[in-house]
């Protein structure tokens, strides 16, 4: 039967333009940087994917979050669906335990929250949407977990990860951050001088600010993003994420980088 069956793989040419990759979210940029492949079968080509517990909880804390942190919603936001799959840093978070109570896990992340100092300050937004247009007219979308205007004058936008923290070495782990610093940027002109960005991560209760300043991603760099989904250009980039990857079985190149970094060569 596995004989039989056969799986779409990258496209050697072009695919057909497709009209709504005129306008792609953050975390599907985040995933085309990380792995073309990967954003290929997920947007281009889907294939069915694995109900994720890790997605679910996700979800949940996040609103969990916004209910206790009395920001203000605007009622004229896109229509945008919350987006928390697999974290923008692409680290999926432990799949909890199925039960109509809070798991251990559920409650660690709470917790976090909690006894951090972001939940004693109130935010100016909270799932705050936005749509950047691209000089070229291209759109960009995204939803910030929590916008903080601080007494000294500067601005903080927080994401919120309920997965583990991206090994340092992955080039791609700013790229949100750096999307939203320009959108702030763009759209509110805010002064980057007085912005800073923040991942905060529930599972080690760790904040990481970063200076706006300090990400270099720019307007064109976005706009060669979707120029890399128009030319169709899908190749496989394996890295860490590969082995928690939904289309690992249908990747050669994944499996051979999960082999290859496997304990014992295992």
């Amino acid at each position: 039967m596995s004989e039989q069956l056969q799986f779409p793989d990258t496209p050697g040419a072009s695919p057909v333009p497709d009209p709504h990759l005129n306008s792609m979210s953050v975390s599907s940029l985040v995933q085309l940087s990380r792995c073309p492949k990967q954003f290929y079968w997920t947007v281009m080509n889907p294939l069915p994917r694995r109900a994720s517990g890790a997605a679910r909880l996700g979800h949940d804390i996040h609103r969990w979050i916004e209910t206790r942190s009395i920001g203000q919603c605007a009622l004229d936001d896109p229509e945008e669906p919350l987006d928390h799959a697999p974290d923008g840093n692409g680290v999926s978070a432990p799949e909890p335990e199925q039960s109509g109570h809070a798991m251990p896990e559920e409650q660690k992340l709470k917790r976090a929250w909690q006894t951090s100092r972001y939940s004693g300050l109130i935010p100016r937004f909270t799932e705050h949407a936005f749509v950047m247009a691209l000089p070229s007219g291209l759109l960009v979308r995204g939803r910030i977990d929590a916008v903080y205007a601080h007494e000294d004058g500067t601005w903080e936008l927080v994401d919120y990860k309920t997965g583990f923290e991206p090994d340092r070495a992955d080039a791609c782990a700013r790229l949100q951050l750096a999307i939203y610093s320009l959108a702030a940027q763009e759209i509110w002109k805010v002064d980057p001088r007085r912005l800073k960005l923040t991942y905060f991560y529930l599972s080690t209760g760790r904040a990481d600010p970063i200076p706006a300043t300090e990400l270099t991603t720019n307007l064109a760099d976005l706009t060669a993003m979707f120029g890399r989904v128009q030319d169709g250009r899908f190749e496989a980039r394996p890295g860490t994420v590969c082995r928690s990857c939904d289309f690992l079985r249908f990747c050669d190149a994944g499996r051979r980088q999960v082999r290859a970094t496997a304990p014992n060569g295992d």
